[in-house]
This record gives structure tokens, C-alpha cells and sequence, in this order.
């Protein structure tokens, strides 16, 4: 006889699973930002990096700090995202889910290409 509990879990975690589910990869690369010097790091600098991307490689902003400063903004392009992760001093890059592994390499290259 199933418990209450169990009926509960069931509904909650497997009514929702596909008997065929389409698998997807992501990748999310977390770098912290450090100023060398020992110092505390250039949140305008970091904070003009985003607005950068999205004047000149087609992001757009999806989220904003309560200064009205930008904190993640998306491609246009597809889904991949960069934002700052529990404050100023870790950036986050996720790329867009994708069936294949491959096309996170293209687009890593593309990013490099940005970056570099």
C-alpha cells in the first residue's frame, strides 16, 4: 500500500519525466575576478565589460542590480549567457543547452575570439 509521502513524491518528480526525454548538455564556466595588485576589484570596469557586450556583440540585458547596473545579459544569437555570479567577483559564462557537445566548442571559439 503506498503512503501519502510516496504518492506525493511520485506526483511531484516522476509524473514530469518523458518516457523518451531529449538529452541536452550545458556548460557554464565560472571564472573569479581578482585584481592583482591585492587590491579590491574595478566593479565600474567590470560592469562597463557587460555593457560593452551588449553595444557591440549583440547581447541584450536581461537583469540589472538595484543601481540599474547590468548583471547578465543574453545573446541574441541563441542563449548563452554571461552575468555575474554572487556579486562582482565571479563571471559567469553559460552557454546555450544543445544536443551536441560540438556546438558549445564552436561557440567557445567564437567567445575566445571576442575575449582575445
Amino acid at each position: 500500500m503506498k503512503t501519502i509521502a510516496k504518492e506525493l513524491l511520485e506526483k511531484a518528480y516522476f509524473e514530469k519525466l518523458k518516457e523518451t526525454p531529449i538529452l541536452y548538455t550545458g556548460v557554464e564556466l565560472e571564472f573569479p575576478i581578482i585584481n592583482l595588485d591585492g587590491s579590491a576589484t574595478n566593479h565600474e570596469l567590470l560592469i562597463n565589460l557587460l555593457d560593452k557586450f551588449t553595444d557591440e556583440e549583440g547581447f541584450t540585458i536581461t537583469h540589472t542590480d538595484f543601481d540599474g547596473n547590468t548583471i547578465e545579459i543574453v545573446s541574441e544569437n541563441n542563449d548563452d549567457t554571461i552575468l555575474f555570479e554572487c556579486g562582482y567577483n565571479t563571471l559567469e559564462i553559460a552557454f546555450a543547452r544543445t544536443q551536441d557537445i560540438n556546438e558549445i566548442a564552436k561557440l567557445r571559439n567564437d567567445l575566445r575570439s571576442i575575449f582575445l
